[in-house]
């Protein structure tokens, strides 16, 4: 499928986004509309930002890099951190540089809170520090997650039990500035993006995009993923970005603690989870923060993580979709008016028919 030549209507300024849940095709949808837009890719990914995961974190090949340029990935080595502020830093000069040679920015991932950061800029936390952070190495995420109740509920309240990354950051935020976390980022509120972007947010039923997690798991056992965790353990010890899906599994097999059989199948259900707790933030966080949808009231299909046949069971929430396919999303984009202010649009789309 070969990219349009036809000129797009975008502002040159415009950010342009694909998001969606892990195992979505969201490369595949960049690489593509990177060449129809003229566009370099700038990852918002917090696990592909490290040297050496590569297999499991499900990160662009070389021979996807080749077609187009890809930036913000292999920044660190495992045991070298980055923090939310050092990315957006970091991805903000990249951006400048990108544009500065007459190219568009074209961001791609699945990191909410990194995209988030980069579209309306970071309340003003202290800096993290790393002797707060070891101490609370050995402490379960059930405790300070508990601990966080106690100091910080509305925070507490927000953020998932097993999401030990946001609940260490809520806590170390609470000690040093002596206020809650919550009570800092309503001062913040998201209330105004830096710049103006379109978001293309791809959909699946939940029972395809559950076959492809199980699809990509076995793949990555097959490409050498226990080798790789095992390599990486070696060289940096158990770090945090060892500790994400896929990565967190192979090591718990590599110490005995699950049995062959049960890998794939443990790897198959952490990322399913993660996969939910990702198009949770789609469903809702759009809506909350003012952005523009489509579609809006169109007759379209309803699908979504709990979609099956391109309907939602009964009680459950799904997506309304667009329905296009890359040609009729390229014309889409052509039509489309240019937004006057620094707003910002999402597009839900059928992510199976647009890859098909």
């Amino acid at each position: 499928m070969g990219p349009s030549t036809k000129p797009l209507t975008l502002k040159r300024s415009e950010l342009v986004v694909v998001a969606g849940p892990t195992a979505s095709g969201k490369s595949e949808v960049a690489i593509h509309l990177a060449g129809v837009l003229d566009a370099e890719i700038v990852g918002v990914d917090s696990v592909h930002v490290y040297r050496g995961l590569e297999i499991g974190s499900g990160k662009v090949s070389l021979s996807q890099r080749q077609k187009i340029p890809h930036h913000m990935l292999d920044l660190r080595d495992p045991d070298e951190p980055l923090n939310v502020a050092d990315f957006v830093s970091e991805a903000e000069a990249c951006m400048a540089d990108i544009e500065a040679r007459g190219k568009r920015c074209l961001l791609c991932g699945g990191s909410s809170l990194y995209l988030k950061s980069l579209l309306y800029g970071l309340a003003d936390l202290p800096r993290g520090q790393p002797e707060l952070r070891q101490a609370w190495e050995a402490v379960p995420t059930s405790e300070l997650h508990a601990a966080l109740a106690q100091q910080d509920p509305l925070a507490a309240e927000r953020i998932h039990i097993n999401d030990r990354k946001r609940i260490v950051r809520a806590l170390e935020t609470c000690r040093l500035a002596h206020r809650p976390a919550s009570e800092i980022q309503a001062g913040h509120a998201y209330r105004k993006p830096l710049r103006s972007a379109l978001v293309l947010i791809l959909c699946w039923p939940r029972d395809r995009l559950y076959r492809r997690i199980d699809e990509r798991t076995e793949q990555m056992l097959e490409s050498g993923l226990l080798e790789e965790a095992r390599d990486l353990t070696l060289r940096f010890g158990r770090k945090a970005p060892l500790q994400t899906v896929g990565y967190k599994q192979a090591l718990l097999y590599l110490d005995g603690a699950i049995e062959k059989s049960a890998l794939a199948g443990e790897i198959s259900m952490a990322t399913r989870r993660l996969a939910k707790q990702q198009m949770t933030f789609w469903r809702n966080q759009p809506r909350r923060l003012g952005w523009v949808i489509r579609p809006g009231f169109e007759q379209v299909e309803e699908i979504g993580m709990e979609g099956f046949g391109g309907h939602t069971s009964k009680g459950r929430k799904g997506f309304r979709v667009l329905e296009y396919s890359m040609a009729a999303l390229e014309e889409a984009l052509m039509r489309r008016s240019a937004p006057d202010d620094d707003g910002i649009e999402a597009w839900y789309l059928n992510a199976e028919a647009l890859l098909a």
